[in-house]
């Protein structure tokens, strides 16, 4: 069985299983219908501009006598605050990137999920559920230290600055359309698939002169995936769980080049 996804004129082929399939047995606005067919196909407008998520610049971070310390900002920007205003799960003060950012260090998660998008499928932001709070709670007193200890540096009383990313800007999970939370195995086929598209748009932002640090916190199966293309990359790289399995605490490596 197939499942065909539209994405800036390109027709992409999956293989998909016949559970998979049925997960699309439903009526869904970016689903073209093709009855008795044993293939499916996706709309182009699920992948359309409208739809992608941001990357954001959501904290500073400063180390002082020791400790991390993650400052927010004290005001979002135009576009991040309207989606503060319009979306009561989203708390975060975000900021657009710019070239303005100095001592940058990338977060680098996978493909936005289901809190990443309002009820009506409107972009938000990365990490906005349980993966923003762990952020936001686990990153400066778990994480850094974790890091630390294998060779992370950061300068005391220097400013340094978070920057999450998705490599592709779109839900690959699909969930908005089956509405069965992240099957993992349809989520892999469909980011895989569609990351050739992103991989020259991601290293570009991921080459930024001011990048300092490269936290490579993609989920397990895609990790590699998203590595490879990190080895051509000069500056210390480490990898960690994905944030929404940072409870855990395990996995940390030092994968500099």
């Amino acid at each position: 069985m197939k499942l065909y996804l539209n994405l800036n004129n390109n027709r992409i082929s999956i293989d998909i299983t016949k559970k998979e399939n049925e997960l699309f047995d439903i009526s869904s606005e970016f689903l073209i219908p093709i009855p008795n067919s044993e293939y499916l196909e996706i709309r182009s407008t699920f992948f359309s501009k409208s739809k992608r998520i941001k990357n954001v610049w959501r904290y500073v971070l400063k180390k002082e006598n020791t400790k991390y310390k993650l400052i927010s900002h004290k005001n979002s920007s135009e576009y991040f605050g309207k989606m503060y205003r319009q979306n009561s799960h989203y708390k975060f003060k975000d900021k657009e990137v710019n070239e303005d950012i100095k001592n940058i260090i990338f977060l680098i998660l996978e493909s936005p999920h289901v809190k990443e998008y309002s009820s009506r499928f409107n972009p938000i932001a990365p990490s906005v559920g349980q993966s923003g709070n762990n952020i936001e709670n686990l990153f400066g007193i778990c994480v850094l230290p974790i890091l630390e200890r294998i060779g992370i540096q950061i300068t005391e009383n220097e400013e340094y600055n978070l920057v999450i990313i998705n490599p592709i800007p779109f839900q690959t999970s699909l969930a908005e359309i089956h509405k069965e939370g992240i099957q993992e195995k349809l989520r892999n086929k469909v980011w895989i698939a569609l990351f050739p598209f992103f991989k020259k748009e991601f290293i570009k932002v991921i080459s930024n002169k001011n990048a300092k640090i490269i936290i490579n916190a993609c989920t397990a199966d895609l990790k590699q995936k998203v590595g490879d293309e990190l080895k051509s990359i000069k500056i210390p790289i480490f990898e960690t769980p994905h944030p929404a399995s940072w409870n855990y605490l395990k996995s940390f490596k030092n994968v500099s080049n």
